[in-house]
């Protein structure tokens, strides 16, 4: 039995072990729940980094949306695609992280785009956005798809009246979310998520991709649930879902005043309990196996109090037991820490490293000695001096502790940015050093993170100063912090120059009280457009102003942002087309007079080819020197001058051109001044400058008559108050140097002058530059179309000809036509149109058909007295029904082209199917090229003017039933 001491002492050592056991169980709680402060701690940081970084991105986007909106607002949606497709491809570009750009109408139907055509389109956005959205509103859908979610940003495009009647929208690239949440990302056990609003999973990523681990559908809802401190004090909570392990999470609801989302997006960020306490689990095992081996050692003490040297023993092993403890302890701490761990022995160049050193850089032990050497052969080129140098000073005794940032090379060949922290240790009794240690820690996503990040500021510089226009920030007491490239170029002013200048230096007096107002309203928060006129370096110009509140994280208005655009250009081509479109209407007012008189004329010529056929037969069933023959003559040459007026009037309207032929130019000047005198008033005196010999030229007539009645008419409107004169001359030009400066728009030899000269008001450089073009007057608007001068002009070039003007303010102006000329002997007398060519058939079957019972009658008789058989029909259902009754086939059938029940070309194409073979000839009162073409594509034999049925008829029925000629 043991006595009362050795209990005493068995008591003391028991009370003792209990008093350890409670201080153990609580230091293993107040460890357990650090380790949970710190990680929830740990988690909100990484939620509030990835809200940092997501929140600038997410801005751009929005304010570039913005611009585009805006630009589209003051667009008809018609002139969307060509005004700013162009732009979206370089934004889409500049922009990190997005796809693409789109615009599409109110259908949802693509209008521009620029970046990746396999993107999402906006049409998939539409029912988020309903009929009438908020424009000021930015709406995220979460498109699916066969690879990862994309998320879709879009602005809705508004009209007058509210409606939707398009919408703008950016699609985000997905990798962008993966590094994005990759960056937060640095426990193996770690994932992060982006959810919108109710519970729609945008995004997430696992730090261990290979772990096969991949979120369930219902994930985004619970990862949405607001947690007390989401978005306020840092912190995480512990949440559940059936069926998988509790993890810690940490939420962050996007925060920026700047991004108004229809929808709040949460930034979650979560590790799995598990996961987490596992060193915890594993340290509190170790404390608990050395509280037991110490509790058991203290028994065995308190057994063996005689055995002093056992004790001793026991006490020896557990100080080695501790300092493996306290060697196991550091292992965890560089583990925790993903810490690479070193040791350099300074005589020997030797180093000692742990695992994580070799893993950090992709090695393995073996592939290179953890020396000095072998130190710097993985230092980057241009990082060793500054590292060798950092190590010097510090073993030389000027720094604390060594700490260097450079790049080791990967074994894949990257290059890793390394933070290497140490301190000597050991020195000897000369204080050289003799023992460093010290640690590496990876600093390569920080580093990669920071570069991106300057790479989308220098972007966003760059889009900035790609803007056409100027683009500024004035601080709140309206001073300039900030100019883009293009205020240079508009102002001449360089941003050093413009740094803390007051605005109104450079707005003109009378407009400071009316901008002053509208800076006013931007300071108070207020998105705000005016339309300006701007002095500008180059010239005034006229632009549309933005000003776009800047806001500080708190919301606070710091200042505006000041975007000007150029609508110089547009206003200037809006004034422009205004003018064609009246220049259009008076043209469209020409061409409908033309083709009435072109109506008129066709319907004419049938009662001229009646008249003049029907004389023409008169006059030959008449004996010789019967008094009605002179009466005949009469109507046979009011009908000749009635058929040439057709033909001016067919020209005029541009049914038909004559041809060219030779012809004295006195007849056509004494019959255009008969025209002038009764149509000018008697306070114009008309004057003629002739020569005594006849003058020739080639010339069409009728288009020759209307150049001088052009002439004539301009001289006329030109005369102050109608009054004054005009002269009218000709000559002929020799061919000689004179004539040089009008070649080779003037073909060489002879010349024929033609003038027309007024003592009117004149013209000024700028007006003689533009008087020929089309649509160009100085008339007031209603008294002209600018039309006839053009006219003029073309009728000349037509001719070969050339026309010039000579004319100065108040001294008039002498009109200058040079046409080609040509000698007498190249004059030939017109034939006689009233005597056709004697022409006999052999009693041939011809069918005509015409409506006009005064032609069919008339041409019958013409055809008759030519020996030929006729037969007439009224329309086409009557010519074909002959055609089919008739005993024999005929030999030619003769119709006309404008039939009520069909024209004569259904009748030719009937015949073709009917009888094949069976030859067809057309008359008409105007013969176009259209009909001509159509003619011919349908095998007609021949084309007939029925005005000039009586002279031409015989000779083209002859012509066509002609046997072929013999080989």
């Amino acid at each position: 039995m043991p006595d009362a001491r050795q209990r005493r002492e068995r008591l003391l050592l028991v009370a003792v072990l209990l008093a350890g056991a409670l201080w153990l169980g609580w230091e293993r709680w107040a460890s357990h729940d650090a380790v949970g402060r710190a990680e929830r701690a740990h988690l909100a940081a990484q939620a509030r980094a990835l809200e940092e970084n997501l929140r600038p991105q997410l801005v751009a986007a929005y304010l570039t949306l913005r611009r585009l909106q805006a630009a589209l607002a003051l667009l008809p949606p018609a002139q969307w695609g060509p005004s700013l497709a162009p732009r979206l491809a370089p934004l889409s570009e500049a922009l990190a992280g997005v796809r693409s750009i789109e615009i599409t109408d109110a259908a949802g139907r693509r209008v521009a785009g620029g970046g990746d055509p396999g993107a999402p389109t906006a049409a998939q956005a539409l029912p988020s956005l309903g009929p009438r959205p908020s424009p000021a509103v930015l709406y995220l859908d979460a498109v699916p798809g066969p690879g990862p979610t994309t998320a879709l940003l879009t602005l809705a495009v508004l009209d007058a009246q509210g409606r939707r009647v398009g919408a703008v929208s950016a699609a985000l690239d997905p990798a962008y979310f993966g590094a994005l949440l990759s960056s937060v990302l640095d426990a193996a056990d770690m994932q992060a998520a982006i959810v919108q609003g109710p519970g729609r999973l945008l995004a997430w990523q696992a730090a261990d991709a290979a772990s096969g681990l991949q979120p369930a559908p219902g994930d985004g809802a619970w990862m949405a649930q607001r947690l007390p401190d989401a978005g306020g004090t840092p912190g995480a909570s512990v949440l559940a879902v059936a069926g998988r392990p509790p993890r810690l999470l940490a939420q962050r609801i996007l925060q920026a005043r700047g991004l108004p989302l229809a929808q709040p997006l949460v930034l979650v960020v979560s590790r799995d309990l598990q996961a987490l306490y596992a060193p915890w689990w594993h340290r509190t095992a170790i404390y608990v196996a050395l509280y037991l081996l110490l509790a058991g050692a203290a028994l065995a003490a308190g057994l063996r109090l005689q055995r002093r040297q056992a004790e001793m023993r026991q006490l020896s092993q557990a100080t080695r037991r501790e300092r493996e403890i306290d060697a196991e302890r550091l292992a965890l701490a560089l583990r925790g820490g993903d810490l690479a761990l070193w040791d350099l022995s300074l005589p020997s160049g030797q180093t000692v490293v742990n695992d994580r050193w070799f893993s950090m850089l992709g090695l393995v032990r073996g592939d290179v000695e953890p020396g000095v050497e072998g130190w710097l052969s993985l230092l980057h080129p241009d990082d060793r001096a500054t590292a060798r140098a950092a190590q010097d000073a510090h073993l030389a005794g000027a720094t604390p502790a060594y700490e260097a940032s450079y790049r080791m090379r990967h074994r894949d060949g990257r290059w890793r940015w390394v933070l290497d922290r140490g301190r000597v240790v050991e020195r000897d009794a000369q204080g050289r050093a003799r023992r460093m240690v010290g640690t590496h820690l990876d600093l390569t996503p920080q580093m990669e993170a920071e570069q991106a990040l300057r790479d989308r500021e220098a972007q966003l510089s760059n889009v900035i100063d790609a803007l056409p226009g100027p683009a500024s920030r004035l601080d709140a007491q309206g001073r300039y912090t900030f100019a883009n490239a293009a205020f240079e170029r508009w102002f001449g002013l360089a941003g050093a120059q413009l740094l803390g200048r007051d605005w109104r230096s450079l707005v003109r007096p009378e407009a400071q009280p009316k901008i002053g107002g509208w800076l006013e309203r931007a300071c108070a928060g207020e998105t705000v457009s005016f339309d300006h006129r701007m002095p500008a370096l180059h010239g005034e110009r006229d632009v549309i102003v933005t000003l776009v509140p800047d806001r500080d994280a708190a919301g606070a208005v710091l200042g505006c942002f000041v975007i000007v655009t150029d609508i110089t250009e547009r206003q200037r081509a809006d004034a422009e087309r205004q003018a064609l479109e009246a220049q259009l209407r008076e043209a469209q007012k020409m061409e409908s007079i033309g083709t009435l008189a072109g109506g008129i004329a066709h319907d004419f010529n049938n009662i001229l080819a009646a008249i003049l056929g029907n004389v023409a037969l008169a006059r030959g069933d008449l004996p010789p020197g019967h008094a009605v023959a002179s009466s005949l003559d009469q109507i046979d040459r009011a009908a000749l001058r009635a058929r040439s007026l057709v033909q001016q009037i067919l020209t005029f309207s541009r049914r038909q051109r004559n041809p060219l032929r030779v012809q004295p130019l006195r007849p056509v000047v004494d019959e255009s001044l008969a025209l002038l005198r009764a149509t000018l008033p008697a306070s114009v005196r008309l004057a003629l400058v002739l020569p005594d010999d006849p003058v020739q030229v080639e010339a069409d007539t009728t288009q020759l008559q209307q150049v001088l009645l052009n002439l004539c008419t301009n001289a006329w409107h030109a005369l102050p108050e109608g009054r004054g004169r005009i002269e009218i001359g000709f000559e002929a030009l020799p061919d000689t140097p004179a004539l040089a400066p009008l070649r080779p728009a003037l073909r060489p030899g002879p010349a024929v002058h033609l003038w027309v000269r007024d003592d009117g008001a004149g013209m000024d450089g700028a007006t003689r530059e533009r008087i020929f073009d089309p649509f160009f007057t100085t008339k007031p608007v209603g008294q002209g179309t600018g039309l006839g001068l053009a006219v003029v002009h073309g009728i000349v070039r037509h001719h070969g000809g050339v026309i010039r003007v000579d004319s100065e303010p108040g001294a008039g102006s002498t009109f200058h036509v040079y046409l080609p000329g040509v000698g007498p002997a190249a004059v030939a007398p017109p034939p006689d149109p009233a005597t056709p060519p004697e022409r006999r058939g052999r009693g041939q079957r011809l069918l005509v058909v015409d409506d006009d019972e005064v032609m069919v009658l008339m041409a019958q008789r013409l055809l008759e007295r030519a020996g030929y058989r006729v037969t007439t029909a009224p329309g086409l259902a009557q010519a074909l029904a002959a055609v089919a009754a008739a005993p024999a086939p005929f030999d030619l059938v003769i119709s006309d082209y404008n039939m009520p029940e069909g024209s004569g070309l259904d009748l030719a194409e009937a015949l073709q199917r009917e009888r094949p073979g069976l030859p067809v000839v057309l008359s008409s009162g105007y013969l176009t090229d259209e009909l001509a073409e159509r003619a011919a594509r349908i095998g007609v034999r021949g084309l007939l003017k029925k005005e000039n049925s009586f002279e031409e008829l015989t000779a083209l029925v002859d012509a066509v039933l002609a046997p072929p000629p013999v080989a």
